[in-house]
């Protein structure tokens, strides 16, 4: 790579819940306007299966203390494109690849354009739309269709979280909103406020109590891959899936795949 890359982080919540979701966000009907992000026509394709969903919220800092904000996302929106997709943020577990990306309201996941997503000040979606190998991983396949199904107890056990590498950053104080936060941006500055990011060990705050984030920038800034994940670093819930076979039924022991993360 002619690019250095100093920084690599993903995206996910880092203990595993399934049930401790309360269902007050994007919900099934909203998921429904991600459709246009499905990618492929699946009637010859009966080996894949096609998902789509949120995974990351430019202009909000994560759960993770990480955040970019719309202008950057719209400079790598389309890098999405042909990255791998896997179980848990583990790149020996390949199980798909993306096909589009995009953006959407937050609100309702309707699909807006790349000029309002730069010109938003307010959270919005990174999106995309992409195949797992429904041959090759058919218990993953099952667990999605239960996902998607709001009758199944593993409706919205499952979302996305990317993973991107990045070459500076700035740190940003008091609101994980970013047009709320106070943005530093000197190179001195930033080394002093560092040691108080959970990254680096410190509590996510200062002495004062005023929460410590860091927002990723620079010229170097590569989306690597999404995980399908239990726990997402971002706002964002659930997985959009068209394909799978509706006659098969999940059952607990396809949850494996997401405890057994190495």
């Amino acid at each position: 790579m002619s690019n250095i890359f100093w920084y690599e982080s993903s995206f996910a919540s880092e203990d595993f819940s399934i049930s401790s979701w309360k269902d007050t966000e994007t919900s099934r009907a909203n998921l429904e306007n991600l459709s246009p992000l499905l990618p492929i026509n699946l009637e010859r394709n009966i080996d894949l299966v096609s998902i789509a969903a949120n995974g990351a919220n430019p202009n909000l800092v994560n759960k993770n203390d990480d955040g970019i904000d719309s202008k950057t996302a719209a400079e790598i929106i389309d890098l999405l494109i042909h990255k791998p997709i896997n179980i848990e943020h583990n790149q020996k577990k390949i199980v798909g690849h993306i096909l589009t990306s995009g953006f959407s309201s937050m609100e309702t996941s309707e699909i807006i354009s790349t000029v309002d997503a730069i010109n938003s000040v307010d959270p919005i979606n990174m999106s995309f739309g992409g195949v797992i190998y429904k041959k090759i991983h058919p218990e993953l396949v099952k667990l999605l269709e239960a996902n998607s199904d709001s009758d199944s107890p593993y409706f919205k056990s499952l979302s996305t979280s990317w993973e991107i590498m990045f070459s500076d950053f700035h740190i940003l104080l008091g609101s994980r909103k970013m047009k709320e936060a106070e943005k530093v941006t000197d190179s001195k500055q930033k080394n002093e406020l560092k040691k108080h990011l959970r990254k680096y060990g410190g509590t996510g705050k200062l002495k004062d109590g005023t929460p410590v984030y860091r927002q990723v920038f620079g010229p170097s800034v590569l989306p690597v891959g999404f995980g399908i994940v239990s726990n997402p670093g971002a706002f964002v819930k659930g997985i959009l899936t068209k394909g799978a076979d509706k006659k098969e039924t999940a059952n607990s022991k396809f949850l494996e795949l997401f405890k057994n993360k190495k």
